[in-house]
């Protein structure tokens, strides 16, 4: 013990670095396999952004199919991970240059608008994601809106709107089927001052046009020997054709019973019945002005989406098809009540695969004619389980769904019903068993339109107004 004693005293300083080493050993590596880790955890996790702003020429979108925004404004994104009541995610995938200097006009993303035809409901995902491989992420749940000034286009499955305005919207259609609901108590839209020649009355109006690019509703209103066309939540319309004595002459109408606009929308298509003649009437130059088709008593205008113009005749008893010529398509066979001939058709609709759908007034029924068909299908009404033709009489109006179903107008109801595929009888959707001038009430409703959000429109003739059934989302 004593010589180990002595060879320590010896080699005390040798000992003694050794010891310091040992200690400083023991302290430094494990702070060195700290550091080391916490540096490899730095470069892989998600770096969040909490302000940002993202100068940017394109930003790519997908929603179910693909959706293009262009912008030559800035995107303000706000915290990384923000919550705006819509269903979208949402992460940047094109931009140039990431800055946090505040821009002029930032793009936002908010909640949905209560303005008619540019509001919509989507849970599908928006993906965006920067070129340094940061991302936001932006979750809703409602309905998204992006408002900026240049923007330029958004396509959405297969809907294209385009504007120039301050308001640019995400498109998504409603499906339409036999389990929709509307809210029984409408909002005027139009008229609804009573009957008379004001620009804010209406005078026994017959078809409307929904025009949701313009936000605007072209109104046939027969009385006023007029087109009307009053934007959506204003007090009053503007005449766009007519509107003058009514004498047969090329700049002025007499009783118009529908319009509609062509496939470029520049021009408006006017069934001006007691002239006895269909007209295209330029929105762009009011003396522009063409005859298209004459000695005709023309009821109901339609156009499919090659942009072929169809046209009821009611005393003729066919459908006209026109495109750089005059066709009869459907019923040429005089008048009568088989699947072949029509009694005074009055309102038609034609689908996306041609078949046309014709509210065949005389004959209390609504025909089907499927694509050069040489007669046409019974699709309402059907027969009761007691071989008896139900309540359906003197058809006026007609609308078709995504699905099939049939929306039918009547004469003597005041009720608007609906149709499935195979039904033996209709179901009321709108209107009450009574005719009067209340919000739930119809008096002699005529023409029929929807507008992608799915909302009902009815021309509510009698009553001088134009009455929008808003979509039950409940």
């Amino acid at each position: 013990m004593q010589a180990l004693f002595e060879h320590f005293r010896k080699r005390k300083l040798i000992w003694t670095i050794v010891l310091v080493i040992l200690i400083v050993g023991i302290i430094a590596i494990p702070t060195i396999i700290v550091t080391v880790n916490k540096g490899k955890r730095e470069k892989t996790s998600t770096i969040q952004l909490t302000t940002v702003e993202v100068i940017t020429k394109e930003i790519a979108t997908t929603i179910e199919d693909t959706a293009q925004i262009t912008t030559e404004k800035a995107v303000h994104i706000t915290p990384a991970t923000t919550t705006v009541k819509a269903g979208l995610t949402t992460t940047t995938t094109n931009p140039a240059q990431i800055t946090t200097a505040t821009t002029e006009k930032p793009i936002h993303i908010t909640a949905s608008t209560e303005k008619a035809g540019y509001t919509a409901t989507t849970t599908n995902s928006v993906q965006t994601t920067t070129a340094t491989e940061k991302s936001t992420e932006i979750t809703t749940e409602k309905t998204p809106q992006m408002t900026t000034t240049t923007a330029e286009r958004i396509v959405t499955n297969k809907l294209l709107t385009t504007t120039t305005n301050e308001e640019l919207h995400i498109i998504s259609s409603v499906i339409i089927n036999e389990e929709t609901k509307w809210k029984q108590s409408a909002t005027i839209v139009a008229g609804g001052h009573g009957q008379g020649s004001g620009l804010n009355q209406l005078d026994r109006p017959r078809g409307i046009y929904v025009d949701e690019d313009s936000e605007s509703i072209y109104i046939a209103d027969s009385m006023n020997h007029r087109i009307v066309r009053w934007k959506f939540d204003a007090d009053k319309g503007e005449v766009v054709a007519g509107g003058t004595e009514s004498v047969d002459e090329i700049d002025q109408l007499k009783l118009p019973t529908d319009v509609i606009l062509d496939k470029e929308k520049t021009s408006l298509i006017i069934c001006d019945q007691r002239n006895k003649r269909v007209i295209r009437w330029s929105l762009q130059n009011s003396q522009d002005k063409e005859i298209l088709i004459s000695d005709i008593f023309c009821w109901g205008l339609v156009m499919d989406n090659d942009g072929n113009l169809y046209i009821s005749d009611y005393i003729n008893h066919v459908v006209r098809r026109w495109q750089q010529g005059d066709t009869i398509v459907v019923g040429d066979y005089g008048q009568g009540d088989q699947f072949n001939q029509f009694d005074q058709p009055k309102y038609i609709f034609v689908d996306g695969n041609h078949s046309i759908y014709v509210a065949d007034y005389a004959n209390n029924r609504v025909m089907k004619w499927m694509k050069d068909a040489t007669e046409g299908i019974l699709v309402a009404p059907g027969e009761d389980s007691r071989g008896n033709f139900n309540s359906l009489r003197q058809p006026i109006g007609v609308i078709v769904d995504h699905v099939g179903n049939i929306y039918v107008s009547s004469e003597s109801s005041p009720q608007i019903t609906r149709w499935s595929p195979g039904a033996i009888e209709g179901v009321p959707v709108v209107g009450e068993k009574q005719l009067g001038s209340e919000l739930t009430q119809l008096n002699y409703p005529y023409d029929l339109s929807f507008d992608r959000y799915g909302n009902l429109y009815v021309v509510d003739s009698y009553n001088h107004r134009i009455q929008k059934f808003i979509i039950d989302r409940g």
